[in-house]
């Protein structure tokens, strides 16, 4: 709400992109005055422990850095083969078809990492079944991706108008990659919970 809110006050005094950037600085804050406002934990300067944080935060940024490249490399191999109009309609398939994903899923792996944690830690006696957890989603968003499939062309001509109706037959198609997004969300979520980013990421990787 803070960021919408500096957002939207500062495109409308400056009529600039910087609302833009105006709009993360306010979210990044405020989201770390809110942490230390809900949680009583206070980290201070330690060298404690350094290795473990420093060999966790290197698996984990050769993690994201393998996830980068998969992600850019069809885009790379599109582009040349079919050219810039196809890779276009191909770039903004690819959003419509995993709205489940960013709009649902994305927003709900902040939770479940935290709960994985929780667990790990033994701070509830509450059984956290990491399987079930994946099929339950699975069951929730195979519909989702059923109705964007079944209307991959209503969708595309309503979000992003009728020049980008080429894209429908993608989007049709791309719908059912988030059928799997479950399974892949929850375990990458178990493994660092657990402290398993070294697994975590040759498991990416492959």
């Amino acid at each position: 709400i803070l960021q919408l809110l500096a957002t939207l006050l500062v495109a409308w005094l400056t009529r600039s992109y910087w609302a833009l950037l105006v709009g993360i600085a306010v979210l990044r804050s405020s989201r770390v005055v809110m942490s230390y406002v809900i949680h009583p934990y206070r980290p201070r300067f330690s060298l404690v422990g350094w290795q473990d944080l420093i060999s966790f935060s290197f698996w984990l940024w050769l993690t994201g850095l393998a996830g980068m490249v998969w992600a850019q490399t069809d885009s790379f191999v599109v582009g040349p083969l079919f050219g810039s109009a196809a890779l276009g309609i191909y770039v903004l398939a690819g959003p419509v078809a995993g709205l489940p994903f960013s709009e649902l899923l994305d927003p709900l792996n902040s939770v479940l990492f935290a709960s994985f944690a929780y667990a790990q830690r033994g701070r509830t006696s509450i059984a956290v079944n990491p399987l079930v957890i994946a099929i339950a989603l699975t069951i929730v968003m195979a519909p989702m991706a059923l109705v964007i499939s079944a209307e991959a062309g209503s969708m595309v001509s309503l979000l992003l108008g009728n020049q980008w109706l080429a894209a429908a037959p993608l989007v049709a198609v791309a719908a059912w990659r988030v059928v799997m997004h479950p399974f892949q969300v929850v375990s990458r979520s178990v493994l660092i919970a657990r402290g398993r980013v070294q697994q975590n990421f040759w498991i990416s990787l492959a």
